[in-house]
């Protein structure tokens, strides 16, 4: 049973019959991920499908606010070799635009704003860092070594750079 004051009457109501807002019945992924070493490096193929059932948009169930169902197709190619790497992929390959948030809005007298899922993307990533001394710059490369050592171990260079998902060796 859900009892609540939903809109502020000063009354507990019975709103045991409503749905829950952004709860689809049905959500699913399927995903295939496909590694092959070819020549010195590692290839890797992936294809995602993500889908949600319809579901309700607003906490009372408000007509005309529910998000009918969709899916999302992805896929992405990618080729890591020492230090090197590359891929290239595509989001919402389908191209599917839907609403994916409703939200009634008070302060718009009435009305209501949403948000739309991103449309279809490409991309291609390419991804080495390396620096070029010539080798009679003695002080300056032991310099440079030093730097780069002291930003490895702030977390500046390396795997896990604070606050993203961005890798950067040198």
């Amino acid at each position: 049973e859900f009892f609540t004051d939903l809109y502020n009457t000063g009354t507990a109501q019975d709103f045991t019959h409503l749905e829950l807002r952004r709860a689809p019945d049905v959500t699913y992924s399927i995903t295939s991920d496909y590694g092959h070493e070819i020549g010195p490096g590692d290839a890797n193929f992936r294809v995602a499908y993500n889908w949600r059932s319809d579901y309700e948009g607003t906490l009372d169930n408000h007509s005309g606010t529910g998000i009918e169902a969709f899916g999302v197709l992805d896929a992405s190619l990618s080729y890591q070799w020492g230090n090197w790497s590359t891929a290239i992929y595509g989001n919402n390959l389908t191209d599917e635009r839907k609403l994916i948030l409703r939200q009634d809005n008070d302060l718009l007298q009435g009305g209501q704003f949403g948000a739309i899922n991103m449309p279809r993307t490409y991309a291609l990533q390419v991804r080495n860092a390396f620096v070029y001394m010539r080798g009679e710059f003695d002080l300056p490369y032991r310099r440079l070594q030093a730097a780069i050592e002291e930003a490895y171990e702030a977390g500046y260079f390396g795997a896990a750079i604070p606050g993203s998902d961005f890798i950067c060796d040198i």
